[in-house]
């Protein structure tokens, strides 16, 4: 063989030595990049997923926010939240956290197969909207319904009340006591209550019941659904509406009994189903289908008792801030008296001479609001036929009892102002009765964050003084208050209408008047810096499960 023909030879193998080395290079660098190509895929969905986890985190703040707007407690968001997942997108769930105002949110954020979770701690208090809680009725140790009046709600920031566009979101609460109805009480809203519910006459309750103890309903009419933690008695009446198809639902943890005697006035009727837990209970009247496992706890409302912790809450003065009693003009003929924020002209009581009396307020702190207010102080308030005119953001403080009697007695701002408040601070009793006419067609101002007439007491019904009424709401003209009397009684006993919302340690409703919650007061913050509605996230992390 030539030595031409033997390099040819080597030529060609080193070609294929090189060739088959770069294609092997080449395989390896065409994995490499599918390898990488994965790798960036997998990190796409992983980033996508955790996109996803954080969507679902930030869409359940809103839906956390909206909530506390609707009034709903801690534990109602908790058992809402997973409703609000997004298949395909993102689950979720919650569970109370660490503290008792935290939820612990976790959301399991999807995307084309990958998996990534994310957790959060939100942050969550109750706004201070109405009274530091939200409703129409709420009571530390009871309440008592009788007179047969109505209790529905409207916002006011859509204008006065009326029955045409009235809404049936007036719940009443009782925090740790018991509620008795007796009469034809037409309560627009959810019955709470921590304790037992007895019913008699004939009622309606237009939204959902929940008791902790016993239900003992004789002939009530309820549209929602009915949870007890104990027993139930129920005579008769109809739970549920037909065209409600979420409504008629009878939860009872203890036993049930239908009394089904010649005197039953009516066969109990419902629209849902019976959970029951056991066997004493006769079903013959009911048609709907018994689930003897596990029925559903109460829904307790998450309320604080005394938030404002009232007594400490309260200004302090001395006996030189105290000003003249504020009195009505001698001989009873009607006074027309005006408060401005910088000073007011009153009748003092020891003037015989049936002169007005020039009075200024006096700079005071308190707990209610930020850095210190003008306050008029007084021993007492006596007004008979005198009506006050109120200009500008005002606030007095009564020492002593605080009466109203006479006709055309009262308060009232100036025709086409919407801009002032009056603001009464209580340490002894508030008795607004006869004919008085409190801001009548006042409504909340709730860009400005005020509230037409806020009465606080820090009267304390105990004692001897445990039936004493800390304030008596008895007039037969129309009122806007908004009450908050945690350690006393308040009584209702008016034929007029109330706008507004009752607090108090007990409740008694009597009068065939109407209370009619504004809905406005849970968007209106009290002055307190720490007093707006809080939800934020404390903490926020990614996490991976076991």
């Amino acid at each position: 063989m030539s030595t031409r023909s033997k390099q040819q030879g080597f030529v060609l193998i080193s070609v294929l030595i090189i060739t088959t080395i770069s294609t092997f290079v080449a395989l390896s660098a065409i994995g490499e990049n599918r390898l990488q190509e994965r790798i960036a895929g997998n990190q796409a969905k992983e980033i996508n997923a955790r996109a996803k986890a954080e969507q679902g985190v930030f869409d359940s703040y809103q839906f956390i926010k909206q909530q506390q707007n609707n009034d709903k407690t801690l534990a109602q968001i908790k058992s809402l939240i997973s409703g609000q997942s997004e298949v395909g997108h993102y689950l979720l769930s919650a569970d109370f956290g660490a503290t008792a105002n935290t939820l612990l949110i976790t959301s399991k954020g999807q995307y084309h197969g990958a998996t990534a979770y994310l957790k959060a701690e939100v942050l969550i208090e109750n706004g201070t909207a109405a009274l530091g809680n939200g409703g129409a009725v709420v009571a530390c140790d009871g309440v008592s319904l009788t007179g047969g009046g109505l209790i529905d709600s409207f916002d006011s920031r859509n204008g006065s009340y009326s029955a045409l566009s009235a809404t049936s979101n007036a719940d009443v609460v009782s925090i740790n006591g018991d509620v008795g109805i007796h009469g034809g009480t037409n309560l627009k809203g959810d019955l709470t209550v921590n304790g037992t519910i007895t019913q008699s006459g004939s009622t309606t309750i237009g939204g959902d019941i929940n008791a902790s103890k016993d239900l003992n309903l004789a002939q009530a009419t309820v549209h929602g659904n009915v949870s007890v933690g104990q027993n139930a008695t129920i005579m008769g009446g109809s739970i549920g509406k037909l065209t409600d198809p979420d409504s008629g639902n009878v939860n009872i943890t203890g036993n049930f009994k239908l009394n089904d005697s010649a005197t039953t006035t009516g066969a109990l009727n419902y629209a849902g189903n019976l959970t029951k837990q056991y066997d004493s209970y006769d079903i013959a009247m009911f048609s709907g289908t018994v689930n003897d496992a596990s029925p559903v706890a109460p829904m307790m409302a998450s309320h604080k008792c005394n938030e404002k912790d009232i007594a400490n809450a309260m200004p302090t003065t001395t006996s030189g801030h105290v000003k003249s009693n504020l009195s009505t003009a001698h001989g009873g003929e009607l006074a027309q008296l005006e408060f401005s924020e910088m000073s007011a002209q009153v009748f003092d009581e020891t003037n015989t001479t049936n002169e007005l009396v020039t009075v200024y307020p006096t700079s005071l702190t308190s707990e209610l609001w930020q850095g210190s207010k003008e306050v008029y102080v007084f021993d007492s308030v006596k007004m008979k036929n005198t009506m006050v005119t109120i200009t500008g953001d005002v606030t007095i403080m009564v020492k002593g009892e605080l009466t109203t009697t006479g006709g055309e007695t009262g308060f009232r701002f100036n025709d086409g102002d919407t801009n002032s408040s009056l603001t009464i601070l209580s340490e002894g009793t508030v008795d607004i009765g006869s004919d008085t006419s409190v801001f009548a067609n006042a409504v909340v101002d709730s860009v400005n964050k005020k509230v037409p007439l806020t009465i606080y007491s820090s009267y304390e019904s105990k004692g001897n003084n445990a039936n004493k009424n800390a304030v008596f709401l008895d007039g037969a003209a129309n009122m806007y208050a908004k009450v908050y009397a945690p350690l006393g009684r308040v009584e209702y006993a008016a034929s007029g209408a109330m706008m507004g919302a009752l607090e108090g340690k007990y409740i008694d409703i009597s009068g065939a008047g109407a209370i009619h919650f504004d809905e406005a007061l849970k968007h209106v913050g009290q002055e307190s810096s720490n007093s707006q509605d809080i939800t934020k996230f404390a903490a926020i992390y990614y996490h991976y499960p076991n």
